[in-house]
C-alpha cells in the first residue's frame, strides 16, 4: 500500500477523537474501514500509532511525531487544492494576515499599504482572531501570517520580534496611586487582581505570576476576563489592578488611570505555522520588518532595570 492522503485524515481524525467510532461517523466511513485502514498504515509504516484501551484510542510516542507532519501535508493539500479553485476563478494569490487586539496595531496598517504597492495582484485580507482559536485558523489555512503577543503557547508556530511596547498598570481612578509619573510592580502587591484567563493563554499567565514573585509578591487574582476590553471594564468597577500594553486601544476609558510600571514591556511577534512559509509571507514580514525599524521606539525602561516580556 502506498501512503495517501485519505490515510492521513483517518489517521488526523482518530487522533482528535481518540474513538474509531467517533471518528468514523466524523468522516462518514465504516469503523470496520476506518479500523482496516488505520492497520494498514501503521503496517506500511512499520509503527504502532495508537495505543487501544478501555479509555479509548491514544497515539504512542511514535504517533505523536508522525501527527505534526500528518497534520501539515493534509493542510498543505487543502491549500493547495484553494489556490487552483482561485486561479480557475480568475482570481490573484491571497495573503491572510491575522492579528490579536492591539499588536502592532500602528505597524500592520502601514505595512499593507507598502505590500500592496509592492504587489497588486495580491489580495489581501486582515483577521482579527484569539490566541485560543489562532492554532485552529492556521490548521484550516485562514491565516498565513499572524501578529500577536509574546508568549505563543502552540509548539507548530514559529515567531519573529516585531515590536517592544511599554506595560503600564490599569487602576480605577480612586486608587491611591493614580497620578503617578511611574511605579515598581511591587507597588500593587497589595491589589486584587484582574487578569486574562488562564484558558487564553497559560504561558502568558505563568510569566505574570513569575514576575509578581521576582517582585516579592503573590497576586490575590480576583476576576478573570477573556479580553483587554472586559479586564478594563472590570477594573472600572472596581474588581482590581490590571496591567496591559501602552498602545492597547481599549485603555482609554472613563473610570481608570493608567500608570507606566517600570521594568515591565511587552513583545509583539509575527507567527507562522512551521514548513508553511511561503514566498507571499516572506514578502509582506519583510516589509513588517522595514516599517518596524522606521517606528521611533518606544520610552526606555527605568535605568538599570531588567524589563519582563508580556
Amino acid at each position: 500500500m502506498s501512503l495517501e492522503l485519505r490515510h492521513l485524515r483517518y489517521f488526523i481524525a482518530l487522533a482528535e477523537a481518540k474513538s474509531f467510532g467517533r471518528a468514523a461517523t466524523e468522516l462518514g466511513i465504516a469503523q470496520p474501514t476506518l479500523s482496516k485502514q488505520i492497520r494498514r498504515l501503521e503496517d506500511e509504516l512499520d509503527l504502532v500509532l495508537f495505543v487501544r484501551g478501555n479509555d479509548g484510542s491514544h497515539l504512542t510516542r511514535a504517533g505523536e511525531a508522525f501527527w505534526a507532519g500528518a497534520a501539515a501535508s493534509v493542510a498543505d493539500a487543502a491549500g493547495a487544492v484553494a489556490s487552483a479553485r482561485r486561479a480557475e476563478r480568475g482570481e490573484g494569490a491571497r495573503l491572510n494576515v491575522g492579528f490579536i487586539g492591539s499588536s502592532a496595531e500602528n505597524l500592520i496598517p502601514a505595512a499593507l499599504r507598502v505590500y500592496k504597492h509592492q504587489r497588486p495582484d495580491v489580495v489581501l485580507a486582515l483577521i482579527e482572531t484569539d490566541l485560543v482559536h489562532l492554532p485552529e485558523c492556521f490548521d484550516r489555512n485562514e491565516l498565513d501570517v499572524a501578529f500577536v503577543r509574546s508568549p505563543v503557547d502552540d509548539p507548530t508556530l514559529l515567531t519573529e520580534l516585531v515590536t517592544v511596547d511599554d506595560v503600564v498598570a490599569v487602576v480605577p481612578d480612586a486608587h491611591p496611586l493614580a497620578g503617578e509619573p511611574s511605579i515598581a510592580l511591587s507597588a500593587l502587591a497589595g491589589d486584587a487582581w484582574v487578569v486574562p484567563a488562564q484558558s487564553i493563554s497559560q504561558a502568558f499567565r505563568a510569566m505574570f505570576l513569575a514576575d509578581c514573585h521576582r517582585s516579592g509578591f503573590e497576586p490575590r487574582i480576583a476576576a478573570e476576563a477573556s479580553t483587554p476590553e472586559a479586564i478594563i471594564g472590570l477594573v472600572a468597577s472596581g474588581a482590581g489592578v490590571s496591567m496591559l500594553p501602552r498602545r492597547s486601544r481599549s485603555l482609554v476609558r472613563d473610570g481608570v488611570s493608567t500608570i507606566p510600571i517600570r521594568g515591565e514591556e511587552s513583545v509583539v511577534v509575527m507567527a507562522w505555522r512551521q514548513g508553511r512559509r511561503t514566498a507571499l509571507v516572506d514578502g509582506f514580514m519583510s516589509v513588517m520588518r522595514e516599517i518596524a525599524a522606521t517606528k521611533p521606539p518606544r520610552s526606555p525602561t527605568s535605568e538599570g532595570a531588567s524589563p519582563s516580556r508580556k
